[in-house]
């Protein structure tokens, strides 16, 4: 078995990007340019099927209220250096809070007062729902231009007024280095794997793991 994390980033404070005229939707000509990107970034990760650009595109499709609009690229002088998704999956699962235990009880109250000078993040209520998105695809090439385009999904969210943009990877994942300095809630989860029908796998410690969000 193997851990994995959800890594619940609070959108709350908008970031300044440093090269807004990089960042812009995914068309439909750079896909197979993003497809082999991606490919390259997670070939030798375990549970990763490569894609081909029917495979992407069937891919975006087939999740519920996502499109090609909801990814984004990062460009330098013509070339795509990063590609970010962001999943509205509120629309399709948001828990409503039902109650919140002493420890959390005491953190709101806290934002509340600190709230009164400077931002602070926007946890649902009592009866509210608790909406994020998910991040999908991630793939770059520069570390640089995923964190600008973290950036943006997150000015995004705040716009929306999604509470969380979420990140789903393995525990120990270079892809935590993007998340750096933004407040969060983490979700720790064990995923089991059992081989069947008596076929022997390599040790699952041997290599890294791809988290595919359609099976969290």
């Amino acid at each position: 078995w193997k851990n994995f994390r959800q890594n619940l980033l609070m959108a709350y404070k908008e970031e300044e990007i440093a090269s807004p005229g990089s960042v812009r939707p995914l068309r439909m000509d750079d896909v197979p340019e993003v497809v082999e990107m991606i490919n390259g970034m997670y070939v030798d990760h375990d549970f990763y099927l490569p894609f081909t650009v029917e495979s992407f595109l069937g891919y975006v499709e087939r999740m519920p209220h996502y499109g090609v609009e909801d990814i984004f690229v990062y460009e330098e002088e013509g070339r795509i250096t990063a590609v970010l998704g962001s999943w509205e999956y509120h629309r399709v699962l948001a828990p409503r809070v039902i109650k919140y235990n002493l420890r959390m009880r005491t953190q709101m109250l806290m934002l509340r007062v600190m709230g009164l000078f400077t931002k602070v993040p926007k946890i649902p209520g009592f009866g509210q729902k608790s909406l994020q998105n998910i991040l999908t695809p991630l793939a770059y090439r520069d570390l640089g231009g995923c964190r600008e385009l973290i950036r943006h999904v997150n000015n995004l969210a705040i716009k929306d007024g999604v509470h969380f943009v979420t990140l789903v990877c393995e525990v120990g994942s270079p892809l935590e280095e993007i998340i750096e300095g933004y407040r969060k809630t983490v979700v720790t989860v064990h995923q089991m794997v059992k081989p069947l029908k008596g076929q022997v796998y390599d040790s699952p410690s041997s290599r890294r793991l791809y988290m595919n969000v359609e099976d969290v």
